[in-house]
């Protein structure tokens, strides 16, 4: 089962290796389970919904909802897997397995997941989305149908998900309504990187595409940290999100 390109990194067992984890785990409205790292500024305006990969969230993604805290946003880490992950499930047929987890089901995740952050005293517009893999495709798929992200990043997305499903993934994307970075890895497919249709449409609304040309697909969920390359290009894209989100908070 894989919504990756063939040669990707694969699942790592980074326990121990990650900073001590600072947010809670629990969950928010009728049984929506999330990760949330608050800021480290007393009264934060702004916030990320982090969407992992099909492997949920990890200490390595939770490590990294952590990171993005630390400069000034609360962090929500949603986990529309519900502890279901490809790990769990590997011999399981990808379209079959995900069909368990229906959009009206991840839809309503992140509307809960959205409201519980304006609750808490931060504008509707001040809510920005990162998503990795799977988590790309969930952050595309709910612009297109409407819900107002501030801007999003997504590090090799998977969004031909969409085709895998019965869509298609051109016409989703070209209803992305935010400013939309994506990084593709170099094996990721050339419908993400620049010159595309796809890349010219979200150029047209402030998005952009970066392509990580030396990285394989997974590098910053999943990639060996004790690679230099690897460790150099997950903080390269970690602070290329956090400068891009940055970048469009301040220009309203």
């Amino acid at each position: 089962m894989n919504c990756c390109p063939e040669t990707s990194w694969s699942e790592r067992n980074d326990n121990g290796s990650v900073p001590s984890l600072m947010g809670e785990t629990k969950k928010i409205g009728e049984d929506t389970p999330i990760y949330e790292t608050k800021s480290n500024v007393e009264e934060a305006t702004k916030a990320i919904v982090l969407f992992p990969d099909v492997f949920g969230p990890t200490d390595r993604v939770k490590s990294i909802g952590d990171k993005l805290a630390s400069k000034g946003y609360n962090v929500v880490i949603v986990d529309c897997f519900r502890d279901e992950t490809a790990a769990k499930n590997p011999q399981a047929n990808l379209v079959e397995w995900l069909a368990k987890f229906s959009w009206s089901t991840i839809s309503k995740d992140i509307e809960v997941v959205i409201d519980y952050i304006v609750e808490q005293g931060i504008k509707r517009d001040s809510i920005a989305a990162i998503g990795f893999c799977w988590g790309g495709w969930a952050i595309a798929k709910s612009s297109s149908q409407g819900v107002l992200w501030k801007c999003a990043v997504s590090p090799h997305p998977s969004t031909k998900l969409e085709n895998m499903l019965g869509g298609n993934e051109t016409e989703m994307m070209s209803k992305v309504n935010m400013p939309f970075l994506i990084m593709p890895a170099g094996n990721d497919p050339d419908i993400l990187k620049k010159g595309s249709k796809i890349v010219t449409k979200l150029k047209e609304r402030g998005g952009n595409s970066v392509t990580f040309d030396r990285m394989i697909h997974g590098w910053i969920t999943r990639g060996d940290l004790s690679q230099h390359k690897v460790k150099e290009d997950v903080d390269k894209a970690l602070n290329m999100a956090l400068d891009f989100i940055h970048t469009v908070f301040r220009s309203v």
